[in-house]
């Protein structure tokens, strides 16, 4: 067996971020992206009115009681104008400013008496409710994208620079093979001996919680060519593969040997941990095989620990979700020399660590929202000793990127 940070070591070791793909803008949301870009225009493009109002120039008006309306400009006109000499112009939001006009006024501060407009400029200076040509950004400037998560801000910032398509690194396609001739589909009825399967259910839903979709799941008997098989497809199709149960040491484990059947590469077999310890970390190509173990808690909490953190690299986040330290609410004793992974209740200062921490048990992850990681070198724990936490709730948000930001701020 090797200790957990060993196993963290080399799962970090073997994994690669994806290879980046061309994709529409929008089917970038939530993706890491790839690699910065030069803004292709100006943002604005043109002098724009930030009201609806009247446009003129500031000297104008200093020398006459009102302006004479010259005509209409409206946002998306594509033919230019210039101001007549003590005239103004009907102004609308987004519309470009003409060539002569430095000022526009709110509608509401202004009368229109027959074609003659009368402005209140007590609440109005020179230059004001003009947003200057690329005051957003210039062309050229560099937009720093790279490594940057892409939220809807950001999808609008770039679509309003005209750019259709991002480079990405993309999500990994993921397989999942539950072995067990005991399982049943839930919804159906129970025979005695047999379990409504879980575990495929419980993975689907984590990774989607990280935006990735797995389309279909394999369930397979304790039969070795049928497992063999199954294997083989995913292999065909996949960046990463989860496999739960069959990797221990009774007569039906053989998901093992299935996968030495299949010429994948053993980076290791087993980790000193509790719950967890019959884990298989393997590979085949660029392909990443996580055989996990059967009990349902083991399934989940070696998945928050080791599989997530390769699923973040492979899309260009950092290996280790964010991890923070709590004091323990309560005494706590851990039997033993292995590395504990406790479900736990965390709020912003302490920690309680739950009933309920059998390996069979999922009970306890109703109310969990973290995960605490004992050391293996200490049992006695005492109230207010300071422990690492996992929470739940961030394990897949970046602790190294930030959301796309405007180029300006």
């Amino acid at each position: 067996m090797i200790t957990v940070n060993e196993a963290r070591i080399k799962i970090e070791q073997h994994t690669l971020p994806l290879s980046p793909v061309l994709v529409p803008i929008i089917d970038s949301l939530g993706a890491v992206l790839a690699r910065d870009m030069e803004a292709p225009i100006d943002s604005p493009p043109f002098d724009q009115s930030a009201m609806d109002g009247y446009a003129f120039r500031w000297s104008d008006l200093q020398a006459d009681s009102y302006l004479i309306l010259q005509g209409v400009v409206a946002a998306g006109d594509t033919s230019a104008t210039t101001l007549l000499p003590h005239h103004c112009l009907r102004i609308f939001t987004g519309a470009a400013i003409p060539e002569g006009v430095d000022t526009v006024i709110m509608q509401e501060n202004c009368r229109n008496e027959n074609g003659r407009i009368y402005m209140d400029l007590s609440s109005t200076i020179q230059g004001a409710n003009i947003r200057p040509a690329a005051s957003q950004c210039k062309q050229g400037t560099l937009i720093p994208l790279q490594g940057s998560i892409l939220q809807a801000g950001g999808i609008g910032y770039l679509a309003g620079l005209g750019i259709a398509e991002l480079s990405i690194l993309p999500k990994p396609k993921v397989g999942i093979i539950v072995t067990g001739k005991e399982l049943v589909t839930p919804g159906t009825a129970l025979q005695y001996g047999q379990i409504y399967e879980s575990n495929a259910w419980m993975l689907m839903a984590a990774l989607r919680e990280g935006g990735i979709h797995v389309g279909h799941h394999t369930r397979v008997g304790d039969d070795l060519k049928e497992t063999i098989e199954a294997i083989r497809e995913e292999l065909m199709r996949c960046d990463v593969i989860l496999l739960s149960g069959g990797i221990s040491v009774g007569d039906y484990d053989l998901v093992r040997e299935a996968l030495f059947s299949c010429g994948v590469e053993e980076i290791f077999y087993k980790v000193k941990q509790k719950p967890g310890k019959p884990f298989f970390f393997g590979k085949k190509s660029g392909t990443l095989i996580f055989a996990l173990p059967g009990n349902p808690a083991s399934v989940l909490t070696c998945f928050y620990q080791y599989v997530v953190p390769a699923i973040r690299k492979m899309q260009g986040l950092s290996f280790d979700p964010p991890r923070v330290q709590r004091l323990l609410l309560h005494d706590y004793f851990k039997k033993g020399s292995l590395t504990h992974f406790l479900k736990a209740k965390v709020d912003d200062h302490s920690v309680t660590i739950l009933d309920g921490q059998e390996s069979y048990k999922l009970n306890a992850f109703i109310e969990a929202n973290a995960l605490v990681m004992l050391e293996p070198d200490q049992q006695q724990f005492q109230k207010g000793d300071s422990l690492e936490v996992l929470p739940l709730n961030t394990i897949w948000s970046s602790s190294n990127t930030e959301s796309l930001k405007s180029a300006s701020s």
